[in-house]
């Protein structure tokens, strides 16, 4: 479960906001280890639970070179109710104001996922804002591509 999950962690997104427009964005971004991890394995054999990470990404907007910080928590969802395998929240801290993603994630293999998710923009430059991102993640670190739409 902790490998499946771990593979989560890089999907937090970059992202200037200067502007009130449309921005692309792309990023890169390594996680640490799980600093804490909850579950077992259900009576069918599969494995369930959540667990809390944090790590950085780096990315580009716009010509515009970013650095961030992350924290996130995922959590398993039911083999028989789901649409995504996995569920996550996080919380970002961009030099520029606060942001949160929630997202949905499909596991490709034991360390691979892909997700898509919402941005909401909390403070600064993202108060008020919306945005779309979409992740790919191996292990600890992920790629990926979003946009701020408004």
């Amino acid at each position: 479960m902790q490998n499946r999950f771990h593979a989560i962690i890089a999907l937090v997104a970059m992202a200037s906001s200067s502007a009130v427009a449309a921005q692309n964005f792309t990023f890169n971004s390594t996680s640490s280890p799980p600093s804490m991890v909850v579950g077992g394995v259900a009576p069918d054999g599969k494995p369930f639970g959540a667990q809390a990470f944090s790590g950085t990404s780096e990315g580009m907007s716009e010509g515009k070179a970013l650095k961030n910080s992350y924290k996130c928590v995922t959590m398993s969802q039911p083999a028989n109710a789901q649409v995504f395998n996995v569920h996550m929240m996080c919380d970002v801290a961009a030099p520029d104001g606060t942001y949160t993603s929630a997202w949905g994630c499909s596991v490709l293999g034991p360390t691979e996922l892909s997700c898509v998710g919402r941005l909401l923009g909390q403070t600064g430059a993202y108060a008020k804002r919306i945005g779309s991102i979409l992740s790919n993640s191996k292990g600890n670190t992920a790629t990926g591509t979003g946009q701020w739409i408004k």
